[in-house]
């Protein structure tokens, strides 16, 4: 009996397949916004530093990723609260990241924060990819 070798071609091919069609792609960022519910509620993603204590702060961060065709697949998402260097609040999850762009939401009452000067922070699989400060006045 006779065998058949597969061509060059076909063995380039299928090796292409195994090291970068398997792959997810990776999450950039591509936008972050510190803004109020009030704001969000209006469908207005407008950026806010000062906060008063009847506010409701929102994080959003959406990332993207290229081919916009698969999935960025399952991932760790981590936001945190500071304030004054001092975590204070986390909240932390594997999402699975199925359309691009995503967005990834926190949000925290002022009030349950206190006065005083803030960060924000959010990171997949543990990098930091987005940062913002800000102040919850009297």
């Amino acid at each position: 009996m006779k065998r058949t070798r597969p061509s060059a071609a076909v063995v380039c091919l299928s090796l292409a397949l195994l090291m970068f069609g398997c792959a997810t792609p990776d999450p950039h960022l591509a936008n972050s916004v510190l803004s109020s519910a009030e704001n969000i509620n209006f469908g207005k993603r407008i950026p806010v530093r000062n906060f008063t204590q009847q506010d409701i702060i929102v994080w959003l961060v959406d990332v993207a990723w290229t081919p916009p065709t698969r999935p960025a697949g399952r991932r760790y998402i981590e936001t945190s609260w500071y304030k004054d260097h001092q975590l204070i609040s986390e909240a932390h999850e594997y999402q699975y990241l199925m359309n691009t762009p995503y967005s990834i939401w926190s949000r925290r009452a002022a009030a349950t924060l206190g006065i005083g000067h803030f960060k924000v922070q959010t990171a997949i699989n543990d990098e930091v990819i987005a940062v913002a400060e800000f102040d919850v006045l009297p």
